[in-house]
């Protein structure tokens, strides 16, 4: 019986609520812009650099890595790369793309 007037009360008030506070219409310029995953085998060093915990020094023994070696396959891959450990590997996690 609580819960049915629960139910009841939050349909009457709910619609009251939403017409109290209307969306905004956001335009592209206002929207929150998110950076999409960076192709860690066609990055630059500029971009590298830009990954959290990635600095100059990694990102040119990834690059240089990557010369050497060919392009990195998965995340794992790049613990291949010296001063590159797992929890450089985990910030990294949805930041790069393959």
């Amino acid at each position: 019986m609580i819960k049915a007037l629960l139910l009841a009360t939050s349909l009457f008030t709910a619609p009251t609520v939403l017409a109290e506070f209307p969306q905004q219409q956001t335009s592209p310029e206002t929207q929150p812009q998110t950076q999409s995953a960076i192709n860690i085998n066609e990055a630059s060093l500029e971009e590298l650099v830009k990954l959290p915990g990635i600095g100059k020094g990694k990102a040119r023994a990834i690059v240089s890595f990557r010369e050497q070696n060919g392009p990195f396959d998965n995340l794992d891959s790049l613990m291949a790369v010296k001063g590159v450990g797992r929890s450089i590997v985990a910030k990294l996690e949805g930041k790069v793309k393959f």
